[in-house]
């Protein structure tokens, strides 16, 4: 459902970046092409990515990207959240309580 606290993601330069709705604290991955896949990061906080298929966290460890998940190379997982693109402008002209996320 589409309330006020629906988040969304301008384009830009920007190839990630971290946020919190509510209580959920998730990173945004963009690769090359533009497209944008975002998953819950919990405690993690990512470095800059190769915009391909890995990322590296603040303590060094690697995560393989994956469309359902991010994969650490010791085994744990965290998993893509639900995500529309949209154009922001047109979204945020009929939703004007919408928080961007840069």
């Amino acid at each position: 459902m589409l309330n006020e606290s629906t988040v969304l993601t301008p384009q830009g330069n920007q190839h990630h970046s971290h946020d919190r709705a509510g209580d959920l604290r998730f990173v945004v991955l963009t690769d090359t092409s533009g497209a944008n896949r975002a998953y819950e990061a919990k405690e993690v906080s990512f470095k800059p990515w190769d915009h391909d298929r890995t990322v590296i966290d603040e303590k060094r460890i690697s995560w393989s990207l994956d469309e359902p998940q991010l994969k650490a190379s010791a085994g744990r997982v965290l998993h893509r959240l639900p995500a529309q693109r949209a154009f922001w402008f047109g979204w945020y002209s009929a939703y004007i309580y919408t928080r961007l996320v840069r």
